[in-house]
């Protein structure tokens, strides 16, 4: 499975779904503990079917959890580098005008390479503080789309 690009991109993303699915589970977990049963009480007094308190209480309530995990989820994707460099190591690769190209290297992986294995310490330092002036906004940019979708307490 991991001799091949796409069976091997495939592989990556089970890995790190794998390796994050019960962390993130959790705070849906606790989000969903943090619910009051009384809202959901008064609605079914109310007359409201499943759905509609799902769609107007669960949903909302747990907006804030919603948040943080594709918080948590985007920033983990975009510095994936343990599950990659340990399966694949960005392999595997073909060769293009003389240079190999690999098939699953992520960012953080290529940073890695270029300053450890290629010995260019000043471009894979140059990389990794584009890199984290990328993540930086893209963060930002995710929190105040969401943060506007969510409700005060």
């Amino acid at each position: 499975m991991l001799g091949q690009r796409w069976s091997a991109v495939l592989a990556i993303v089970v890995a790190g779904t794998w390796q994050y699915a019960g962390y993130i589970m959790m705070i849906y977990v606790a989000a969903l503990e943090g619910v009051p049963a009384e809202l959901h009480e008064a609605a079914s007094i109310d007359g409201a079917n499943a759905w509609e308190k799902m769609r107007h209480i669960t949903i909302p309530m747990v907006a804030q959890a919603f948040t943080i995990t594709m918080f948590l989820t985007l920033l983990n994707s975009f510095k994936q580098f343990d599950v990659n460099f340990s399966l694949t190591a960005g392999g595997p690769s073909t060769i293009f005008m003389g240079k190999p190209i690999y098939g699953t290297e992520l960012l953080a992986l290529n940073i890695y390479n270029s300053a450890f294995v290629g010995n260019k310490l000043a471009m894979g330092q140059a990389r990794a503080v584009i890199f984290f002036l990328v993540l930086v906004s893209i963060a930002l940019v995710q929190v105040y789309i969401n943060k506007k979708k969510e409700i005060e307490m």
